[in-house]
Order: structure tokens, then sequence, then C-alpha cells
């Protein structure tokens, strides 16, 4: 997938050193992890990446309408992973999801204020 391909391994990597960190460290446990995104999948986007190109029979909104600057459902359907080791047990949810409640939920969680003061 060339440099989008790329950006995704990096990614992944990252992701890996954010947590071998919080291992070494003993942190995992106390610490949430949120994994998550603004948008549905871009192609087209003005960058010569040949993401279109390299693309094959891939489909990166699988087989949901629309993508980014979309109000179909791929556009605004993205992933929310957490990891919680000894608090979030792994498994896979279909529930909804509104990152708008996310601060408000993260206040509740760590017992802060929260709201108009």
């Amino acid at each position: 997938m060339g440099p989008r391909g790329d950006a995704i391994v990096q990614v992944d990597w990252c992701v890996g050193e954010i947590i071998k960190t919080l291992q070494e460290h003993n942190l995992e446990e106390n610490t949430l992890v949120i994994f998550t995104s603004d948008n549905g999948p871009v192609l087209d986007d003005g960058y010569e990446d040949q993401a279109v190109e390299l693309l094959g029979e891939h489909k990166p909104a699988g087989p949901l309408r629309g993508g980014k600057y979309s109000a179909f459902e791929a556009g605004s359907r993205v992933p929310f992973i957490t990891y919680w080791p000894g608090v979030i047990q792994p498994a896979v949810n279909d529930s909804l999801i509104g990152q708008i409640d996310l601060f408000a939920s993260l206040a509740v969680l760590t017992n802060q204020e929260w709201g108009p003061g």
C-alpha cells in the first residue's frame, strides 16, 4: 500500500512501544489506553501516494457506504479500542460509543468534577 501502508506499520510499531514502555515501568495495570480515530477512511485526498492504484481488492470501509467527508456510516464509524489489563477483559463489543461523551466518562472514571464551573 505504499506510503499509507508504511504509516499503518509505523502506528502499529508506536503503539507496541507504548505498551512495552508501560510494562517496563510497571504502569500497564494502572493505565487505560484508548486507540480511536476522528473519521473513516479516505483515499483520493490530493496526496500523490498511489493510494487508489495500490488498493487492489481491499475495501477500507468494508461493507459500509461513504468515508471521510461523508455523513454515511463509513465516515463516522471508527475504531475504538481500549486496553487496560486487569480491568477490561478482552472482547469484541458492538455497543455504540459517542466520542463526545469521552471527556465526561473519563472525568467520572477518575473522580474528577466536570461540567460548567
